[in-house]
């Protein structure tokens, strides 16, 4: 009961770091020039600026670390989800390569999904050899975001969305 209060209190803030570069330098930049003024006020030995200064470069720096830690969360899902699902650690490599370069149209890449976003993969198997994934695709909830597929060269390349994706 009580997690899932607080998921649904930190998820509005949660959703939106990691995201972005520049606000997460611009959280590190305001916290170091945040922290040098407090050092400044206590060379000063100005007790209550010391200790507001303090209090607010602490948060600043929390905000920072938790930029840090949403986008390292984000970084790892899609590739924990292949591993998952039996990829290989080149085979992940190679997917997440092939949706890059599918997304970096859009200026994104793959370890950055958007909310609502979710991954799809299709597993299938020839006689004797194991499960391979044949193809991943990025699913939101109007359309086909980007999609691979295993081609006969045993490399993953672009695939484009049938209209029943796009739908």
């Amino acid at each position: 009961m009580l997690s899932e209060v607080l998921s649904t209190l930190t998820r509005p803030f949660g959703a939106r770091l990691g995201h972005c570069a520049r606000c997460t330098r611009s959280a590190f930049l305001l916290a170091i020039f945040v922290w040098s003024l407090a050092l400044l006020a206590s060379l000063a030995e100005e007790k209550v600026a010391t200790l507001v200064l303090g209090a607010f470069a602490a948060g600043l720096t929390a905000l920072w670390v938790a930029h840090l830690i949403g986008a390292r969360y984000r970084s790892g899902v899609v590739d924990l989800i292949l591993l998952k699902h039996g990829a290989t650690k080149a085979e992940v490599k190679a997917i997440t390569a092939a949706l890059d370069f599918v997304l970096g149209r859009r200026g994104r890449d793959c370890r950055n999904m958007a909310d609502g976003e979710s991954l799809h993969v299709r597993l299938e198997s020839a006689a004797g050899r194991r499960e391979r994934l044949t193809q991943v695709s990025i699913m939101n909830k109007k359309e086909c975001v980007a999609a691979v597929f295993l081609n006969e060269d045993g490399a993953y390349a672009e695939r484009p969305p049938t209209p029943r994706e796009t739908s």
